[in-house]
């Protein structure tokens, strides 16, 4: 309605520049608004061309006010979103032409859990209660001989650490309990926890069956060699087993070594020194001390020999692999040593 002025404005400037900034500072216009009236054909000044301009910025005005609403309400965005989407569906929807298959060639066949789990050195940590977990060896630090250490575990009151040892993620442990029976369990199956954390229920790792404990654990990485288990019962029963012995067997477990209703596994320890002697205390404080060649190789559900006479009410609590140089330290249950 004010073209005239306008014109008069863009005739006045001495180029368009000038023009330009002339008409945003008489209708507060925007730089580009300045540039679309200056590039606007004079065809376009005719009546109709400016019922054209009004009906276009009237349908432009409704377009503004619909996608306010757009933005304003989630609804609403989401009711378009859907609609686009059936659209897009019923236009480009039909069956997959492709079919997708897993094939597996000779190489991939042959890739395990365990090739796919990192080789580096571990903490396994054991206690009384029957809980294990495992720990990374960089949750610690070397300290100095007056070092206080670090906190290796979270445990309840009447809970202590049994048995604690380095391995490999990718060794084999052995896992014997009191009723005779062992247990393979990859290292890398244990869970790996915090250095304060709890661990898990024993219980929670492997099957064990009703009434059964865990006597020991001996991580193992080759199962090819020559060594020997030995294991000791409660009542002084004493078995040599070719460890290759162990190297296959169910995820239930096998029996380890026949024990009697009476009797309890209490001590395995791996002899891969045929100098060493076998070393046996019992409840009682009395020891014995043997050759271990005294010993013939028995099979894996053999129940052993006689490796000490026990007197009444006595029984074995552990054993030893030991050499002639060797300092044995003896403790107490009330702390003598």
């Amino acid at each position: 309605n004010d073209i005239d002025n306008i014109i008069k404005i863009i005739k006045s400037a001495k180029d368009a520049k000038e023009a330009k900034i002339k008409l945003m500072g008489a209708y507060s216009l925007s730089e580009i608004q300045a540039q679309a009236i200056l590039s606007m054909q004079l065809s376009r000044l005719t009546n109709l061309e400016k019922q054209k301009l009004v009906d276009e910025k009237a349908s432009l005005n409704e377009s503004i006010k619909g996608l306010r609403k757009i933005l304003e309400s989630e609804n609403l965005r989401l009711d378009i979103i859907k609609s686009e989407l059936a659209d897009l569906s019923k236009k480009y929807g039909d069956p997959r032409k492709s079919k997708i298959e897993i094939t597996m060639d000779d190489s991939m066949r042959d890739i395990k859990t365990k090739d796919l789990i990192k080789k580096e050195p571990t903490i396994v940590i054991f206690t009384k209660n029957q809980y294990i977990k495992r720990v990374s060896v960089e949750e610690y630090r070397s300290q100095g001989r007056g070092g206080r250490g670090k906190k290796g575990m979270t445990i309840r009151e009447e809970d202590f650490i049994i048995d604690l040892f380095v391995c490999s993620t990718h060794d084999t442990i052995l896992v014997f309990t009191s009723k005779g029976r062992v247990y393979s369990l990859n290292c890398f199956e244990i869970p790996l926890q915090t250095r304060t954390a709890r661990g898990k229920p024993i219980i929670n790792v492997i099957p064990l069956q009703s009434g059964e404990n865990i006597s020991s654990m001996i991580p193992i990485n080759n199962f090819n060699t020559n060594e020997m288990l030995i294991m000791t019962t409660k009542n002084g029963i004493v078995k040599k087993t070719p460890l290759k012995l162990f190297s296959k067997f169910k995820s239930t477990g096998v029996r380890a070594q026949k024990i009697r209703p009476d009797d309890e596994l209490v001590s395995v320890k791996r002899l891969s020194n045929e100098i060493e002697d076998i070393f046996m205390a019992t409840k009682l404080g009395y020891a014995i001390r043997f050759d271990e060649s005294e010993l013939r190789e028995l099979g894996r559900t053999s129940m052993g020999v006689k490796g000490a006479d026990l007197r009444e009410g006595d029984e074995v609590i552990d054993s030893l692999l030991v050499s002639d140089d060797e300092i044995i330290l003896t403790l107490t249950k009330n702390g003598y040593g």
